[in-house]
């Protein structure tokens, strides 16, 4: 039987991100604070990340990764380049 590592994704999830700041967060402060501070910066984290950058593009959205947003009042973005020829 072939031993298949196991491949972690490159960013990590929020439980890992909780657990590495609360870990951090004991080094200098009791547990109860740490846990505190620890959901404190999850909150501000998704804070940051609940609005996305919207992406202005003359590329089809095919073209363009799984995930990526658009924004819906670009016309443009939403049919491509024109075609070369008709």
């Amino acid at each position: 039987m072939k031993y298949h590592p196991q491949i972690r994704p490159v960013e990590m999830t929020m439980k890992e991100f909780w657990l590495n700041n609360f870990t951090s967060l004991l080094g200098r402060l009791p547990p109860d604070e740490a846990i505190k501070e620890a959901d404190r910066a999850m909150e501000l984290c998704n804070e940051h990340w609940k609005t996305p950058d919207w992406v202005s593009t003359f590329q089809y959205k095919h073209s363009y990764p799984v995930g990526t947003e658009f924004d819906p009042g670009d016309r443009e973005a939403d049919n491509g380049p024109e075609p070369l020829s008709r």
